[in-house]
C-alpha cells in the first residue's frame, strides 16, 4: 500500500483512500464522485468506466522500471480525503502536495523523528490521519510499523503490539488513549492525541512518563495545524501554537480579530490549506473565503473552521467547541445531518432529531425518532444504518416519541433533547439474576453510557462499537478477575450469555483434568533432537537452564509447596515425561505429579548459592521418568528464600 501511494504520487497523479471497513454504499458514493483513472482493490468493486485491478493480476516484470523525476507542481493535489457531509453524502477534500510535504515535515521537526525512530500507523484508511502516521517518517527515514486490523478494536493487543515491537511514536484518538493498560514501555518516546482532549487523569499519567501532545488540525487544512504538549499549568484543552507556514485567527461575526480571552470562530491560512470540495464549488466559497483582514495589505485566503476557540496569555490557542452541528465521537468528525438523513431514508420514520449527550463515558449520539409505524424497533434501525455510515456515526441509542419537542418558533428544540435524561427505566428490561450479571450489568452500562440495560439484548444493539467492547474486556477482566479476549465478547454477546461462560470459567479454573498416562503424542522436530542428542549421552548437563527467584518476606513453606503442586497439576508440560515404544519416541503427561521442595541452608556443604546453582546444573535429568524440572528452595534467613 505504501509503495502504491509513493508511485503514485511521484508520477503526479492524485490517490483517493478507500477504507475496505466503510459501509459498501460509503465507497460506492467516492467512487461515483470521484470516477477514477484506476482502481487497485482485492475485492472487485463497482468502477463504472474505471480500470479494476487486483495486484496479483499485475506483472511486474514486464514493466519498464525507470527513475524518472518528474516536475512536481506544488499547488498539485495530493490526495482526496472524504469527510461527513450535511447533505447525508461525504464530501471530498482536495489536499496539495505542498500541503502535504508542509504536515511531514511538522511531524519531524516538533516529535523530532529521526533514522532510528519507530512510528505506528494505527489510523485506518479512509481517516486522514493515516497521511499524519506515514508521511512524516517517510522524510525523516523512520520505520513505519503498519497496525494490523485487529488492533484498531483491541486495545490489548495494541498494547503488547507496541510493548513488543518498541514503537517510539504513535498518534491515537483519546477513546483509545483512556482504554491503554497504565504501563508504559521501553522505547517510548511521544505520544499524540488528535480529535479530541483526553480526561484529566489519563494526561496526567501519560504526561509523567513520556511527551504527551494534543493535536488539532482539520482536514480542510491538511490535518494538523497545531500541536501543544502537555505540561503542568496547560489546559486540558490548549491545542497549542499553530505550526510552521501556518496562521491562525480568532475572529467575530464581522472578521475583526478578538482579543486574549475572547471567544470567536477559528480560521486558519497556510500553504496547508487545500483547494476545496471536490464537485461542490458553493460549498468550497462558503469554507475558503479572501478576506481582507486589519493589518494586512491584501486579502488573505482562509479556512473557516467552524471551531469556536480563544488565545490565553502564553499565545496558545484554547479550543472551546463547535458553533455548526458537528460533533467530534471517538475522534471522528461527525456530521449530525448526516446521521439524521440516513434515518430518515427509513420508510417507518416520520422525524428524528440526532444529538450529542454527554453521559459519563463521552459524548454518545443519542437518536430521537417519531416513528410512523408501531412496529418500528431500534433494532431495525442500527442494521440500516451499518451499510450507510462509519461506526463512529451510529447513534448509541434510539428513543422513540409520539412527538418532538418544538420551540416557540416551530422548530426541533434540540437544547431540550440534549438534556434530556436517558435513565427512564423500562419495565420490559430484563434485569439482572445472579451476581455476576449485576456485576456485568453495570460494567456494560458504564462502558456503553446508559443507566438501563437489558441483560438479554446482544451488545451491538445496545449500542457497543468496537472500543467499547473493548473497554468492557478491560472492566471484566479487571473487576471479575477473569481472563476475557474479544472472541469471546462476540461469541456470547449478552450479559447473560457472559455471565454463565464466565462462570463456567471459574468452576473450571478449580477443577484439574486427569489425563491418562496412556494418551501419547509424537514429538515435534526440536524435541526429536533433543531426545537423540539425550539418548546419545544421557549424562550430558549442556541444556539444563537455571533460575533463580528471590522471594522476600515471611514465606509459609507449606502453602507455598501446595501453591507450586497446583501449577504443576494444572499444566501438562510441567508433568510431561518422554519415553521410547518400537525405535519411536513419544511424550506423555503424568496424572500426578508431588513435589517435595527441599529446605536448604546454605551451610559448610555449599559455601554459596553459586556453588549450589552449578551443583544442580550439572545434574543430569532422567527424563523417562521425572518431568525436566527440579525445584529448590534455600533459606537464608525467615523472611529471606531463594527458589532455584
Amino acid at each position: 500500500m505504501l509503495i502504491v501511494l509513493l508511485g503514485i504520487l511521484k508520477s503526479n497523479k492524485t490517490y483517493v483512500l478507500l477504507d475496505p471497513q466503510a459501509p459498501a454504499a460509503r465507497n460506492q458514493h467516492i467512487l461515483n464522485d470521484v470516477r477514477p483513472v484506476l482502481i487497485l482493490a482485492e475485492t472487485l468493486l463497482q468502477a463504472g468506466e474505471s480500470l479494476c485491478l487486483h495486484p496479483d493480476n499485475i506483472n511486474f516484470a514486464q514493466i519498464q522500471v525507470d527513475n524518472r523525476i518528474l516536475q512536481t507542481p506544488a499547488e498539485g493535489l495530493a490526495y482526496i480525503c472524504y469527510t461527513s457531509g450535511t447533505t447525508g453524502k461525504p464530501k471530498g477534500v482536495m489536499v496539495t502536495r505542498v500541503g502535504l510535504s508542509n504536515l511531514a515535515q511538522n511531524h519531524r521537526d516538533f516529535i523530532g523523528l529521526k533514522l532510528e525512530s519507530r512510528v505506528l500507523c494505527i489510523a485506518s484508511l479512509g481517516f486522514d490521519a493515516f497521511g499524519w502516521d506515514i508521511f512524516g517518517a517517510f522524510v525523516s527515514g523512520s520505520a513505519v510499523y503498519l497496525a494490523p486490523d485487529v488492533l484498531h478494536s483491541d486495545v490489548t493487543a495494541l498494547h503488547q503490539y507496541l510493548v513488543k515491537n518498541e514503537i517510539g511514536h504513535v498518534t491515537l484518538t483519546p477513546a483509545i488513549l483512556e482504554l491503554l493498560p497504565h504501563e508504559d514501555w521501553h522505547g517510548l518516546r511521544s505520544m499524540i492525541v488528535m480529535g479530541d482532549a483526553p480526561p484529566a487523569d489519563v494526561i496526567a499519567w501519560w504526561s509523567s512518563r513520556t511527551r504527551l501532545c494534543n493535536g488539532y488540525g482539520p482536514t480542510e487544512a491538511t490535518i494538523a495545524t497545531s500541536l501543544c504538549e502537555y505540561r503542568d499549568g496547560v489546559a486540558w484543552n490548549c491545542i497549542g501554537k499553530p505550526l510552521k507556514n501556518y496562521r491562525c485567527y480568532i475572529l467575530d461575526a464581522q472578521h475583526n480579530f478578538l482579543p486574549i480571552g475572547f471567544e470567536g470562530e477559528l480560521c486558519i491560512a497556510g500553504v496547508g490549506l487545500a483547494h476545496g470540495y471536490l464537485n461542490e464549488p458553493a460549498l468550497s466559497d462558503e469554507k475558503f473565503v479572501m478576506l481582507p483582514l486589519p493589518g494586512n495589505p491584501y486579502p488573505e485566503r482562509i479556512y473557516k473552521t467552524g471551531d469556536i476557540a480563544k488565545w490565553d496569555e502564553q499565545g496558545n490557542i484554547v479550543f472551546i467547541g463547535r458553533k455548526d452541528n458537528q460533533v467530534k465521537i471517538r475522534g471522528v468528525r461527525i456530521e449530525i445531518g448526516e446521521i439524521e438523513a440516513a434515518i430518515r431514508r427509513h420508510p417507518q420514520v416520520e422525524s428524528v432529531c440526532v444529538v450529542a449527550s454527554k453521559q459519563r463515558v463521552g459524548k454518545v449520539l443519542v437518536a430521537f425518532v417519531q416513528p410512523s409505524s408501531s412496529t418500528l424497533q431500534a433494532d431495525i434501525l442500527r442494521y440500516s444504518l451499518i451499510t450507510q455510515l462509519h461506526s463512529a456515526a451510529i447513534p448509541s441509542a434510539f428513543v422513540f416519541l409520539s412527538t418532538l419537542p418544538l420551540t416557540v418558533n416551530g422548530k426541533v428544540d434540540r437544547r431540550q433533547l440534549e438534556n434530556r435524561p436517558l435513565e427512564d427505566a423500562d419495565s420490559r428490561v430484563a434485569k439482572a439474576e445472579t451476581e455476576t450479571e449485576a456485576l456485568l450489568e453495570r460494567i456494560v452500562a458504564d462502558a456503553i453510557g446508559c443507566a438501563y440495560v437489558d441483560v438479554t439484548q446482544d451488545f451491538i444493539s445496545l449500542g457497543a462499537h468496537s472500543l467499547t467492547m473493548s473497554r468492557i474486556v478491560a472492566l471484566t477482566s479487571r473487576d471479575l478477575h477473569c481472563r476475557l479476549n474479544l472472541a469471546d465478547i462476540f461469541q456470547h454477546n449478552t450479559i447473560r450469555s457472559l455471565a454463565e461462560y464466565i462462570d463456567e470459567q471459574a468452576t473450571v479454573a478449580h477443577t484439574t483434568v486427569l489425563l491418562s498416562e496412556e494418551r501419547r503424542a509424537p514429538l515435534n522436530p526440536q524435541q526429536n533432537l533433543l531426545w537423540y542428542l539425550s539418548a546419545l549421552n544421557p549424562d550430558d548437563c549442556s541444556y539444563n537452564l537455571p533460575v533463580c527467584v528471590e522471594i522476600c518476606g515471611p514465606l509459609d513453606l507449606e502453602l507455598f509447596e501446595d501453591s507450586v503442586n497446583f501449577v504443576y497439576e494444572k499444566h501438562e508440560s510441567l508433568r510431561t515425561i518422554f519415553g521410547e515404544s518400537q525405535g519411536v519416541a513419544y511424550q506423555y503427561a503424568k496424572p500426578h505429579v508431588s513435589l517435595k521442595l527441599c529446605d536448604y541452608c546454605i551451610g559448610s556443604q555449599y559455601q554459596s548459592l553459586d556453588a549450589l546453582v552449578k551443583s544442580l546444573c550439572a545434574t543430569p535429568f532422567d527424563i523417562t521418568e521425572r518431568p525436566p524440572v527440579i525445584l529448590r528452595l534455600v533459606q537464608f534467613d525467615e523472611a529471606h528464600h531463594v527458589l532455584i
